[in-house]
């Protein structure tokens, strides 16, 4: 079993359906399936975050502080977007390897960042994507 796989025994499991070739994963409660490495070793990530109702403030710097960690796991945003009613967001993310995603996952700064903020964290459903 990977390493970062250990350090998530004992979590609560999301209930996700995994779909063949998507990475699905809910980064306050996991679930991840992985699908066969891209040809680069490159991951494309889609972020769909629903901010908590009534806290869509508190989200949105929880969300800018969380991808401000990043770069130290190779990975970037290349868009970021908003609904314009405000509760939503969408994050197009890379990372140069699929080892950088999953040490993001296990950051024990943004682990701790989400324990500070409690039940006003957002709820974050990230997809594998490729280009058609």
């Amino acid at each position: 079993m990977a390493p970062y796989r250990e350090r998530l025994k004992g979590r609560r499991w999301s209930r996700c359906l995994p779909v063949p070739g998507l990475v699905v994963a809910r980064w306050n409660t996991f679930r991840v399936t992985v699908p066969s490495e891209s040809p680069s070793g490159e991951l494309l990530l889609v972020a769909i975050v629903e901010m908590a109702p009534g806290d869509a403030a508190t989200g949105q710097r929880y969300e800018d502080a969380v991808l401000g960690l990043l770069d130290r796991h190779g990975g970037s945003v290349e868009r970021r977007l908003r609904s314009m009613d405000s509760p939503t967001e969408v994050h197009v993310i890379r990372f140069r390897s699929r080892a950088g995603y999953e040490s993001f996952v296990v950051d024990p700064d943004r682990l701790d960042l989400r324990e500070r903020i409690g039940e006003a964290a957002p709820t974050t459903r990230v997809l594998e994507v490729r280009d058609v």
